[in-house]
Order: structure tokens, then C-alpha cells, then sequence
């Protein structure tokens, strides 16, 4: 018996995947927030994603969050004793949690949209099954 001997990219070339998709979104809020406060909101925004889209973040993808605030409401302020402080985190904490349901809500809602392309099947045209009345 005559063992085939391939090359390398031949062997990873077979072992690649479909090609992926690429989800890019925006999480905005009318919260006041510093622009560190706004990386780390769509930072956690990223969680909701991975929440809905798998496999999310793979070597292969560009996965990418962008993340807004108006600043039209001020939320408790860190610069005026440590009762205020705690507050401020305990705004932002919330924040952070709408952030990745609300975006993991979005994604959902964006896959049950979506409708067929040439070729390529929507999720609703492989899982009729799932299709909300």
C-alpha cells in the first residue's frame, strides 16, 4: 500500500473551511461617556455578538464593533466624592449588560430578516421552520 505524500498547503488548503462571514455593527448610546467608557462598551458588545453568531471571532474573520455616544445624558459623576464614583460604575455596569443583549437581539433579529442571495439560502430558507408569524 502506497502512501500519498502531499505538501503542506495542499493539506491545509483541504482542511480550510468555507470561507466565513464578517460581522461589522455599531452600539450607540445617549449616555455621556469617556472614550475609554465607549471601547469598553463595544468591547462588551462583542460578548452579544458571540451570543449569537458562531463561530464568532475566528482567525479568519474581521469581526468588528464600533462604539458611539451622543452624550446627551450625563451619567453619575466619577469626579465628586466615592459614593458618586460607585454609582457611575454601577450606570456603566448596566450599560455594559444592555450593550451585549442588545446586540446579540440585533444580530438575532438581522439572521430571521435576512432573505436569499442568488444562490446562497437565507437561514429562514434552511430552518422554515423557525419563522415567526
Amino acid at each position: 500500500m502506497a502512501v500519498e505524500r502531499r505538501g503542506l498547503l495542499e493539506v491545509l488548503d483541504a482542511a480550510r473551511p468555507p470561507l466565513l462571514n464578517t460581522t461589522i455593527g455599531v452600539v450607540a448610546t445617549s449616555a455621556r461617556l469617556t472614550k475609554a467608557e465607549v471601547g469598553k462598551v463595544a468591547s462588551v458588545a462583542h460578548d452579544g455578538l458571540a451570543r449569537a453568531v458562531r463561530p464568532a471571532h475566528s482567525m479568519v474573520d474581521g469581526d468588528t464593533i464600533f462604539g458611539l455616544a451622543t452624550g446627551d445624558i450625563e451619567l453619575a459623576s466619577a469626579s465628586s466624592r466615592l459614593h458618586a464614583a460607585a454609582t457611575r460604575n454601577v450606570e456603566l455596569n448596566l450599560l455594559l449588560v444592555a450593550a451585549a443583549e442588545t446586540f446579540a437581539a440585533a444580530c438575532t433579529h438581522a439572521i430571521l430578516s435576512a432573505t436569499s442571495i442568488s444562490d446562497r439560502p437565507s437561514y429562514l430558507d434552511l430552518c422554515p421552520t423557525v419563522r415567526t408569524r
